[in-house]
């Protein structure tokens, strides 16, 4: 992130998503985010940020 380049401090994050196409106009996906911390200084896990949730996306009109 911008913050972690301006304080000279270099993060290592994943971010993956999953994506199934339903229709023409409905995804649903999986999303997982993935903070590891700084480089060299990982850590344990309960000192990580790990999230996953599903998610809904789609096209209201038909334009």
């Amino acid at each position: 992130m911008l913050s972690d380049i301006l304080s000279g401090s270099t993060c290592v994050k994943i971010i993956f998503r999953w994506r199934l196409s339903i229709d023409n106009k409905l995804t649903l996906s999986v999303e997982m985010f993935n903070s590891f911390g700084k480089v060299g200084e990982f850590g344990s896990f309960n000192g990580q940020s790990h999230q996953i949730g599903p998610m809904l996306s789609g096209s209201i009109s038909d334009t």
